[in-house]
């Protein structure tokens, strides 16, 4: 299997989502919170409300702070 798409910055398995703070800055930090906060109080499907958070919060970041062009 390819790991073409895979981010290695610790968000398989990250429930605070610190890697938004490693990955795209500091900046971040309030949405980092917000998701932590949220997923401390998920008490079933964790794993896939984490997987699906971190999807989104991907799609919606990349979009409002996308990642630089390849010179």
């Amino acid at each position: 299997m390819s790991s073409r798409g895979k981010k290695h910055d610790g968000r398989a398995s990250d429930l605070t989502f610190s890697w938004m703070l490693t990955t795209l800055g500091a900046e971040w930090q309030q949405w980092q919170e917000l998701a932590a906060e949220w997923m401390a109080s998920q008490t079933s499907g964790v794993d896939d409300k984490r997987k699906a958070l971190a999807a989104s919060l991907s799609l919606i970041l990349l979009n409002m702070h996308p990642m630089p062009s390849a010179i």
